[in-house]
C-alpha cells in the first residue's frame, strides 16, 4: 500500500470519518424528481427526514436479502409530503424487478408514513444518528431496514 493511501486508511480509523453509500445503479429514479428544502413553518424533525436516503430491505422472520431501496423526500410542508420510492429486488421471484412510485406521506407519532399501490405500509423513523430505521408490512409478511444512509443531493 502506498504512503498517501496508508495515511489516508489510518485517518479514517482513527477519526471514524465515514463515507456515503451510493445507490445502485440499477434503481432507476424519475428524471424529473427534484428535493425541495421543507418550508420554514415545518418542525426540525419533520424537516431532516428531507433528501434522498438508501438502504437494504431484509425479511423480518428470516433475515434474508431481499431488495436494495431509495426513499426520497421531495416536498414537505404542513399541508403535504411527497415521496419517490424506487428500487430493485435482489431475491426470488423479485429478483431484477425495479420499481418506482410517486406517493403521498403523512407524519405520524414521529415517523414519516406512506402505502404502496399493493396496500404495503412503509413507516420511516430517524435515528439519533441520523441514520433511518425503515419498516415494510403487508398481507405477505414485513421487511425491516436499519441504519438506511442519507445519499448526497
Amino acid at each position: 500500500m502506498s504512503t498517501p493511501i496508508a495515511l489516508l486508511c489510518g485517518i479514517v480509523l482513527c477519526f471514524g470519518v465515514g463515507f456515503v453509500e451510493a445507490a445502485p445503479t440499477d434503481i432507476v429514479l424519475p428524471p424529473d424528481l427534484t428535493i425541495e428544502a421543507p418550508t420554514g413553518d415545518v418542525p426540525p424533525t419533520l424537516a431532516a427526514l428531507s433528501g434522498k436516503w438508501y438502504g437494504r430491505w431484509h425479511g423480518e422472520r428470516t433475515n434474508a436479502f431481499m431488495a436494495e431501496q431509495v426513499i426520497a423526500v421531495e416536498r414537505i410542508t404542513t399541508q403535504k409530503i411527497t415521496v419517490v420510492y424506487a428500487g430493485v429486488g435482489r431475491w426470488g421471484q423479485l429478483n431484477g424487478r425495479q420499481w418506482s412510485w410517486r406517493l403521498d406521506a403523512e407524519y405520524k407519532k414521529n415517523m414519516l408514513v406512506f402505502t404502496l399501490p399493493d396496500g404495503t405500509r412503509i413507516t420511516r423513523r430517524l435515528n439519533k444518528d441520523e441514520t433511518l430505521d425503515v419498516r415494510g408490512d403487508s398481507s405477505s409478511g414485513s421487511w425491516i431496514g436499519t441504519k438506511w444512509t442519507r445519499l448526497p443531493d
